[in-house]
């Protein structure tokens, strides 16, 4: 309750400034803080010149207030917290090379976890991690042949591009994000959230409704027993992960940009990278491998049935699509998505996942910004998951409900409800109910 009553102190002291500033705010100036894009404002002038030059900041703050209130391992109520901070530098812009760009990005989370109260294994919060500050990516990209090919290589986040479905950004699933099946293979998983991995990326876009993108990363990003820090080794140890997907876009006279509103988290593949988020439609196939298995590292056992030459190795199927049902309120939007996944059942720790959700932009009256969902995420444990765990569901599903609002330009507020079926896919764990409440700053 401690770190509960922190934030909510964080959020009154925020409002009570805020209500100061506009006070005291002369007409003459910038908007007051209930009307600009960012709580800090233009910085007394000097905000506007410094992205002018080719230089991009953004900090963001998310909270989530997440309860377990039914089911699971234990009732308990967890304060979640992850600040991110983002620098761009265009370097067109700053050095006149054209299509060039580097990104540092940092991450702050406070450790908390929900899912050691409801048992799940898919992560019933997408921003939860273990307690750190670190650098979380960097990277040099170059854009080629017109902006159709595009080379990017350092640390970096694979689930930015690959894997990835605009819609279902609004959840707070974490395997609407990276599917549960990518998500739970090799080491300690991929090079994603919160520890990108050293690699590179080549993306070829020969016409805007069709791309083709590969990349090769480290296959461990951080050691099993301290993800903590920035790993910038990368040895045969580590082993290598291999990605690639082929993704077709169709668009529409209306442009479709229902994530204008979701956090700085949630939008971070819109970043500085050659992520097309106003497609009408969208289906992607993508293949993955490690070099390696890393059963006997990640489980500290070995096993009869898995051999070293076995690799952790896997395929997806993604659909996204996106309607205005009203053509009279263009502010409106339905989207529905869904995604498939299989991975090697002798050695990864899912067997499959399919998750598919709605989402409906514009549908309450008076909230033109709103964005309601509904999702549901499936994982089905592999033959190695059953050898370690004994007596086993084969699936754990969780349902999720959630409406996000943006009640100022710069603060989103989400409450969110999901019930997770067969936490961890373990046969003695009654199902759980996990209410919470995020709140997104963008500072």
């Amino acid at each position: 309750m401690k770190w509960i009553s922190i934030y909510l102190f964080f959020l009154l002291f925020l409002l009570i400034s805020s209500q100061v500033e506009v006070l005291a705010q002369d007409a003459e100036e910038e908007p007051s803080i209930w009307n600009r894009e960012t709580a800090t404002g233009d910085w007394g002038g000097l905000r506007t010149p410094f992205n002018n030059n080719g230089f991009t900041l953004e900090l963001s703050f998310i909270g989530d207030v997440m309860s377990n209130v039914s089911g699971g391992i234990n009732r308990k109520s967890v304060f979640i917290q992850n600040i991110d901070l983002k620098f761009v530098i265009d370097n067109e812009k700053l050095i006149g090379l054209p299509g060039s760009n580097i990104l540092f990005s940092a991450l702050q989370n406070n450790g908390n976890s929900i899912s050691q109260y409801a048992g799940d294994v898919q992560g019933v919060s997408n921003i939860e991690a273990v307690q750190t500050i670190r650098l979380f990516e960097v990277w040099l990209q170059q854009k080629l042949l017109s902006n159709r090919l595009s080379i990017l290589g350092g640390l970096y986040d694979i689930n930015s591009e690959f894997d990835v479905m605009g819609s279902a950004a609004l959840f707070m699933q974490s395997s609407q994000g990276l599917g549960g099946d990518f998500a739970g293979s090799g080491l300690i998983g991929p090079p994603t959230f919160p520890a990108a991995g050293l690699g590179g990326r080549i993306k070829f876009v020969p016409d805007r409704r069709i791309y083709i993108q590969a990349g090769l990363m480290d296959g461990a990003p951080a050691s099993l027993n301290s993800a903590k820090s920035t790993d910038f080794t990368w040895n045969n140890a580590d082993g290598t992960l291999a990605v690639a997907e082929l993704g077709l876009l169709s668009f529409g006279q209306q442009e479709f940009i229902a994530q204008d509103n979701l956090s700085t988290r949630q939008s971070r593949s819109f970043i500085g990278r050659e992520v097309s988020s106003d497609y009408r439609t969208k289906i992607a196939l993508g293949v993955w491998s490690y070099s390696k298995n890393y059963v006997s590292d990640r489980y500290g056992t070995t096993l009869p049935t898995v051999t070293d030459d076995q690799n952790d190795k896997g395929l997806y199927i993604l659909a996204d699509w996106k309607w205005n049902p009203n053509p009279q309120k263009t502010y409106q939007q339905l989207s529905v998505f869904g995604r498939i996944g299989f991975s090697e059942n002798e050695v990864s720790r899912f067997k499959s996942y399919g998750g598919w959700g709605v989402t409906y932009k514009g549908l309450i009256p008076g909230d033109p910004n709103g964005l309601l969902g509904f999702s549901l995420a499936s994982v089905q444990g592999s033959k190695l998951f059953q050898q370690l765990n004994g007596q086993v569901d084969d699936f754990e599903t969780v349902l999720e409900f959630t409406y996000l609002t943006k009640v100022i330009p710069w603060l989103n507020i989400q409450p969110d409800i999901q019930y997770v079926i067969s936490p961890g896919a373990i046969s003695n764990t009654s199902n759980a109910l996990v209410i919470g409440l995020r709140t997104d700053i963008t500072l």
